[in-house]
Formats: C-alpha cells, sequence, structure tokens
C-alpha cells in the first residue's frame, strides 16, 4: 500500500457521526412539544416521537467517545483550537448580527454579549461550552492515559462506569452538574479502546473477548436490543410517572451510554470504505449544531415557524413521523450545505491568518 493510499480513511465514524447528529438534531426538533407528549396515556405518535427526544444526549456520548478515541493519539496543537474557535465565532457573528441591526433579536447589552462571547448562548444546555473547555485538559488527560499500565487504566475505568452510570442511574446524582467529568469518563472509555482493544490484561485468552473486539454484528445486536430497551423503559416510564431520563435520555443514564457505547464499538469494527460524500458530511457535524441552535431565535424560527412542530401531534401518526423524519433529514442536509460551503470557500480565508 502507498503512502496516498495510507491517508485515504474509512468512512465508519463518519457515518456514526451523521446518525449522532441526526439523533441532536431529532432531540431539538421535539423541543417545543415535549412537554405534551411525555404526557401519560398519549397517542402512537407522541410514543414514537418521545422515544426519539431520548437519543439527543446518546449523540453528544457517540461524539465525545470518537473526539476522545482520536485524541489520545494525537497531539494538542493551538492551531486545531482557534480554528474550532473561529468556527464558533463566524457563526456566531454572520447569524446574530444581521438579526441585532434588523431587530428580530433585541438591541441590548445581552444580545452583544451573547454574540461576542457565543459559548455563552449558542448551545441550551452548554455542550460548546463544556467541550471548548474540555479540549483544553485534553493533552494533560492523554498525558495521564499513555503513563499507566493497562491494568490501572481499566480499574479507573471500572469505578468511573459504577460512578457515573451505575451510581448516576440508580441515585439523584446528576451528572450534567458535572459535564467535564462525563465527557473525562468517555475519554477514558474510547482511549482504553484505542490502546487496548476489548481486552483484558490476562495471559488467558477468550475466544468470547476477541470475538467482541471485532464483531460487527455482534455489536448491532447489542445496540439494537439497547435501543429496545430504551424505548420500552421510556414509554413505561413516563406512563408510570417515573423520571425516565436518568434511565434512558440523561447523559450518564445505564441504557442510554449501552446505546451510546454498543453503537461506537458497532460502527469501529464495521468494514466501510472510504466515501467522499460521508467524510464530507460527517466533517459538517459539528457545523450543523452551531447554524440550528445559534440562538433562541434561530432554533424557534427553524422548528416552530418553518417546520411547524409545535401542531405536529395534529397529524395522524404516519403523516406525524413523515413529517417528523422528513424534517430532521431536511434540517441536517440545508444545515450541512451551508457548512461545506462555510469550510471550503471562507474558512480558508480567515486561516491564511492564522497560520
Amino acid at each position: 500500500m502507498n503512502k496516498q493510499e495510507n491517508k485515504v480513511r474509512s468512512s465508519n465514524f463518519e457515518l456514526l457521526r451523521i446518525f449522532a447528529m441526526l439523533g441532536i438534531i431529532a432531540s431539538h426538533f421535539l423541543g417545543p412539544v415535549f412537554d405534551e407528549i411525555k404526557a401519560p396515556g398519549n397517542t402512537p405518535l407522541a410514543d414514537f416521537l418521545l422515544v426519539q427526544a431520548t437519543f439527543g444526549k446518546i449523540g453528544i456520548s457517540c461524539f465525545m467517545l470518537i473526539s476522545g478515541y482520536f485524541m489520545c493519539k494525537q497531539e494538542f496543537t493551538i492551531k486545531k483550537y482557534i480554528r474550532i474557535l473561529a468556527q464558533i465565532y463566524f457563526y456566531a457573528i454572520v447569524i446574530q448580527l444581521p438579526l441585532i441591526i434588523w431587530g428580530f433579536i433585541p438591541n441590548e447589552l445581552s444580545s452583544w454579549t451573547h454574540m461576542i462571547f457565543p459559548w455563552t448562548r449558542i448551545s441550551e444546555d452548554s455542550f460548546i461550552t463544556d467541550f471548548l473547555l474540555f479540549y483544553l485538559i485534553t493533552p494533560f488527560i492523554r498525558i495521564l492515559l499513555t503513563s499507566i499500565s493497562q491494568m490501572l487504566h481499566l480499574r479507573l475505568l471500572i469505578w468511573m462506569t459504577v460512578v457515573y452510570v451505575l451510581y448516576s442511574t440508580t441515585t439523584s446524582f446528576d451528572v450534567l452538574k458535572d459535564p467535564l467529568m462525563w465527557f473525562f469518563y468517555l475519554y477514558v472509555v474510547s482511549g482504553y479502546i484505542r490502546f487496548y482493544g476489548f481486552t483484558f490484561p490476562s495471559k488467558r485468552k477468550y475466544r468470547f473477548i476477541e470475538l467482541l473486539d471485532s464483531s460487527c454484528l455482534v455489536w448491532g445486536g447489542y445496540t439494537l436490543i439497547s435501543v429496545i430497551i430504551v424505548a420500552i423503559v421510556t414509554l413505561f416510564s413516563y406512563n408510570h410517572g417515573y423520571p425516565a431520563l436518568r434511565l434512558t435520555g440523561h447523559i450518564g443514564s445505564l441504557f442510554g451510554f449501552a446505546v451510546s457505547f454498543s453503537g461506537f464499538m458497532m460502527f469501529r469494527n464495521m468494514k466501510v470504505k472510504y466515501s467522499k460524500v460521508i467524510n464530507l458530511l460527517g466533517g459538517a457535524t459539528f457545523g450543523v449544531l452551531l447554524i440550528h441552535t445559534n440562538c433562541n431565535f434561530v432554533y424557534d424560527f427553524i422548528f416552530c415557524n418553518i417546520y411547524d412542530v409545535p401542531h405536529i401531534l395534529e397529524y395522524d401518526t404516519l403523516t406525524g413521523i413523515s413529517v417528523f423524519c422528513g424534517g430532521v433529514v431536511s434540517c441536517f442536509v440545508i444545515c450541512s450545505i451551508l457548512e461545506i460551503i462555510r469550510k471550503k470557500y471562507i474558512e480558508p480565508l480567515y486561516m491564511r491568518f492564522i497560520s
């Protein structure tokens, strides 16, 4: 294999990025009607939409697993960090400044503050802020993980799983209050897989463990089972007044993490050849997030005005599902096109000054 072929990367993780972003958009899409669809004794359409709403946090966990998988082998560079900041500022200024000038956003100090410091508003749950802060400490985490043995890495992984998954699921402990530690945990998980695969520090060889380390089909089965459990638990919990998000849609939930991790392992082992289209769309996912969650006005305009989400429950089941799926996919495609245009024609203009 020549050097050019070595540079051609497979598209399995880019495909996972696309599915993860679709899950995040689906969750945001249903924000205007979430209170209605989670009401007990609802219609089949509402039940279907309620299950889809749980995939937002699952998608975020998938993104962080992918990021950790690659960052644990890469050196931290200021240039890449500045590129991310420049991307955030670009969408904050290009979208919000005209809206302030035209009066769609109040011309007041808070609006200008949110535009000048976009990470304070750009995401409802401050994922952008958390990601930017976490990115700064990844070099130190990388040093930590590369300096310890496989056994110590495994012990750390087990301890954090008990605290941030099992304990978080069964008690009132809220991982959302400390998302940086959740990102750290996902980095530890994906870092272990990157360094050692799905193996254990033992001289004995276990055929089943070796199968898990390389099988896409087995992890695909686990992913399907996890998704089914998430659907059943979500519907049962809301119909009986239990906080279902702690079990399924919460970032530290046991079943939600099961979907994220099994899906991550499935795509890791999936043999997907290089696809320019998949890699192009996968590389645009962060921009898709920045566009459709840019500010409250943009969010309301997209999901309330364009897609008319507040009235989606008025449709029959088949029509409602079609409107939902079409809206999520079209939102992803349109935002992806805008991001691809920015990366190709606009980013090179300002990156030459950064370089």
